[in-house]
């Protein structure tokens, strides 16, 4: 119910999205929520992007995951990711954002990408 409250509240959504078969599994049956939603409750709701999280570009799984959803959700698949990345864990670990914890860090480097790439498609 949360959910369906906070998608009625929304003008967008963005999906992170671990690049690995259950979840590319369950982005299917979210979809279909958000239309549903759409249609009966929030004209307005539109689907910003899917982010892929804990991504790994050298995993051939992931690349996969990425191509496969790109094919079936054209324009949606954002080029920023969230590489997996050990100095997250240990920001969260230590109750901090990534940019105090460290903004050097792959995982800041992303989350900048990503910010900058929400807002040009704003």
């Amino acid at each position: 119910m949360l959910t369906v409250n906070a998608l009625t509240a929304s003008n967008y959504v963005l999906m992170p999205l671990q690049a690995e078969f259950l979840p590319f599994k369950g982005v299917q049956r979210f979809v279909r929520n958000v239309h549903l939603i759409k249609k009966q409750l929030n004209k307005k709701l539109e689907i910003l992007g899917i982010i892929l999280t804990k991504y790994d570009e050298h995993k051939s799984m992931h690349r996969q995951i990425r191509t496969q959803l790109q094919e079936l959700y054209p324009g949606w698949v954002l080029e920023a990711s969230i590489r997996s990345n050990i100095s997250l864990a240990k920001a969260q670990e230590q109750s901090k954002e990534i940019f105090t914890f460290d903004h050097n860090a792959n995982g800041a480097k992303d989350y900048h990408a990503l910010a900058t790439e929400i807002k040009e498609r704003l």
